[in-house]
């Protein structure tokens, strides 16, 4: 048994073997690994699985745990960790990342799906796009022509013009020569369309968490989800004075500072955003979001909720007359739902377990 679980264990393709396994899902299942860039990759895959029609939901996102002293030891010999370890993204203080270490995954769906199925929706996918380097100065410098093709890309696949776009979260890890390279890349790459300046906000959350290497993307997308959904521009923590070696006022960009600021469409437009990921070795990834669409309410009557049969579901006799009592001193105290509603949620977000009661 030792041995069985040493074999299943070691494997990097087993993380997501195992949460099919545990999941039950029969679509594909795969590990990306293009270093710093692997979870936004991994999302733009899964999108494309999606939009293909191979899967109809896709779990995407990335973990990092620092249990090894090998990527402190490698990044301070090529001089990429703060020696203070504090991060300063885009400001003249900027000595390197702070590594992080956590984990994050989101659920995609198609979005005419979602609207079908009644699902919560935080935020849309437009599109988006992966390229490398090629080759540059060497195998792990960064290359802004190579950083400007990605970003044109995806807006050219959407059809999004980037002067819509108010928001982008960069990769932003702080280091002298990374953040630089990276606004040169997205000013060639705005560049392309415009010559509008200093009218999209930029920021970088590695100043709050640090950077999560294989999780980092998907850190930076649900950073900008939430934005999305609250309306909030989040400010850039550390960030005081710009670094010398960027020219914002040359460039479509201002960094988001001091504090956080209400998110304002431009007319009828949704609030439109997008993410910057670059991977250790050249790989990089872009991908814009737009605003969720407003919820649709459906009313008692419609033929969607009429009529409804509540289930309630419990590990035990006890606990199912707990599940009920609880839901009977919430309807009490919110009168107003609507208790067809209040059916087809509670069918819908409970857990099958052995004891079951049901009422018309």
């Amino acid at each position: 048994r030792l041995v069985a679980d040493v074999v299943a264990g070691n494997g990097l393709n087993e993380v997501a073997a195992r949460v099919s396994h545990c999941l039950n899902l029969s679509g594909p299942s795969l590990i990306v690994n293009s270093a710093c860039s692997s979870s936004l990759v991994a999302i733009h895959m899964a999108c494309e699985s999606l939009r293909t029609g191979q899967s109809e939901m896709a779990l995407a996102g990335g973990v990092n745990l620092n249990l090894s002293p090998t990527p402190f030891v490698s990044l301070s010999r090529v001089t990429a960790l703060s020696p203070t370890g504090e991060c300063y993204p885009f400001d003249q203080r900027a000595n390197g990342m702070v590594l992080g270490e956590g984990a994050g995954a989101v659920l995609l769906k198609p979005l005419q799906a979602a609207l079908r199925d009644g699902d919560h929706i935080h935020a849309v996918i437009k599109g988006s796009a992966v390229n490398n380097d090629g080759r540059s100065q060497g195998i792990t410098a960064p290359r802004p022509q190579g950083q400007a093709e990605v970003i044109r890309e995806a807006f050219v696949r959407t059809g999004i013009h980037p002067e819509t776009v108010s928001y982008i979260e960069t990769h932003g890890t702080a280091t002298p020569l990374g953040d630089p390279i990276e606004i040169e890349g997205m000013t060639q790459a705005f560049s392309s369309f415009t010559d509008k300046k200093q009218f999209c906000g930029i920021g970088s959350v590695k100043s709050s968490v640090g950077h999560m290497l294989s999780a980092a993307g998907v850190t930076s997308l649900i950073k900008v989800v939430l934005s999305l959904k609250h309306q909030i521009l989040p400010h850039t923590v550390n960030y005081e004075q710009p670094n010398p070696n960027i020219d914002f006022e040359h460039s479509p960009f201002y960094v988001v500072d001091k504090h956080p600021r209400r998110w304002e469409a431009a007319g009828d437009a949704p609030l439109r955003a997008s993410v910057n990921a670059f991977g250790f070795g050249g790989t990089n990834a872009h991908v814009i979001l737009e605003q969720a669409p407003p919820e649709v309410v459906v009313q008692e009557d419609s033929p969607q909720l009429a009529p409804q049969l509540l289930l309630l579901t419990g590990r035990n006799e006890l606990g199912l007359r707990q599940v009920a009592g609880r839901l009977r001193a919430y309807l009490a105290d919110n009168q107003e739902l609507s208790a067809a509603a209040v059916c087809r949620a509670m069918n819908r977000s409970q857990k099958e377990l052995p004891v079951k009661a049901a009422a018309g």
